[in-house]
Formats: structure tokens, C-alpha cells, sequence
């Protein structure tokens, strides 16, 4: 097995914490070979990937890019709208349709939707609109759109952004950006410093995966 140190990651952070975990789900899901991970304490608790196949920090990055970044990576439940403010009707036709495609290896899109919210309990005046879950981070006030910013971070993520966020410690081992738009119960998070359109500017410091 070989050792790759993810000194970017700080385990005594939450959001490191959580971006450690969601590394470990995406190279476990990305291949089928061993993979494990294990933590060191340097003064911070640094997560450390074992891989069957992975030897270098480069190879490792390139596996994440495969499955964390760019528009192929966008979820099939983070496009049923900007925001979860669909009506009942709608929103359970969308729960029908995964639920029926959905196997025990690929539910991801199903594992999102129920995560989102109900059908079953309606709000807003007339008790037509879906209730969502506190899974949702905002609802689109001030522009701020919870599916639309997490397909803009899905898309807006590069290497250079893994890299720095995994392998280069001192950009998130002090002063972690604000983590925003989560990718998948089954999938991952990435987290900017300001907005959806600062992505390409200010780099994403810390992706987080589970999917």
C-alpha cells in the first residue's frame, strides 16, 4: 500500500474533518482497489491515504479531478432548479423517477433528492410548495441559489484547486474559508471565500467529497 499525506487537511477542523472523509469516499468509489486512511499527529491531525494503485499526491489529485470536477460532475438533483421551492407535484415526480432508476450501487441522485426535502408536507400559502430539508444552506435570497451555487462549484473546481486545498499546508491548516454548497449525502462539498462568481478568482480552498 502507498502513502500519500494530505497536509493541506487539518483533522482537528471540522471542515478539514469532513473534506478528509470525502476524500477517502471518492478515491474509494473511483476504483476498485484497496484504499484506507489513517491519522498522523503533527501539531494537527493530517489525514494519510493508503491506496493500492495511487503512489503520488499528483496521481492522487488527477483520481479526485476525475470525479469532482467539471460539468460532468454535476448531479443529475442539483438540476431540477435554482432552488428547492418546486412545487409538490413536481418535486415528486422528480423522487419517482430516481427512486425507480435507483440500484443498490447507483442511488446518488435518489440519496440527494430525499436529503432535499418532502412531497408529503407542503409550505407556503396554499401548501403547494415542497418543504426542504435543513440540508439547504440558502433559498435564494440575495441571489443566492443553494442548487445553482453547488453546479457553479461543481464546474468552477480544477486541479489547481485540489492541489492547493489537499496537498499545500498553510493555505486551509489556518483560517478555513467559508464552506458552502454541499455535494451529495453521497457526494462531496466544496467551499469558496465569497461567491459563487469569485470561484475563478479567489480559489476553492477545501473540496469535500463523500460520493
Amino acid at each position: 500500500m502507498h502513502e500519500i499525506e494530505l497536509v493541506g487537511l487539518d483533522g482537528g477542523n471540522l471542515l478539514g474533518y469532513m473534506a478528509a472523509l470525502g476524500t477517502l469516499r471518492v478515491l474509494t468509489l473511483a476504483e476498485p482497489c484497496e484504499v484506507r486512511m489513517r491519522w498522523v499527529e503533527k501539531g494537527w491531525w493530517t489525514p494519510v491515504i493508503r491506496h493500492a494503485r495511487i503512489k503520488t499526491g499528483k496521481e492522487l489529485v488527477a483520481t479526485l479531478a476525475s470525479r469532482v470536477c467539471g460539468d460532468a460532475s454535476v448531479n443529475a438533483a442539483w438540476k431540477i432548479g435554482d432552488d428547492l421551492t418546486l412545487p409538490r407535484v413536481d418535486f415528486a415526480g422528480h423522487l419517482k423517477t430516481w427512486a425507480e432508476a435507483a440500484t443498490p450501487v447507483h442511488r446518488s441522485v435518489a440519496d440527494f433528492l430525499t436529503a432535499f426535502g418532502s412531497d408529503a408536507f407542503g409550505t407556503g400559502p396554499k401548501k403547494e410548495q415542497m418543504s426542504d430539508s435543513e440540508f439547504r444552506t440558502m433559498s435564494g435570497a440575495g441571489h443566492q441559489h443553494f442548487l445553482g451555487f453547488m453546479r457553479e462549484l461543481a464546474t468552477g473546481t480544477d486541479v489547481g484547486h485540489l492541489t492547493r486545498a489537499v496537498l499545500n499546508r498553510g493555505i486551509t491548516g489556518t483560517g478555513v474559508p467559508l464552506c458552502v454548497g454541499i455535494r451529495q449525502i453521497t457526494g462531496h462539498t466544496r467551499c469558496v471565500q465569497k461567491t459563487p462568481q469569485a470561484i475563478r478568482s479567489r480559489p476553492c480552498e477545501v473540496p469535500i467529497g463523500w460520493r
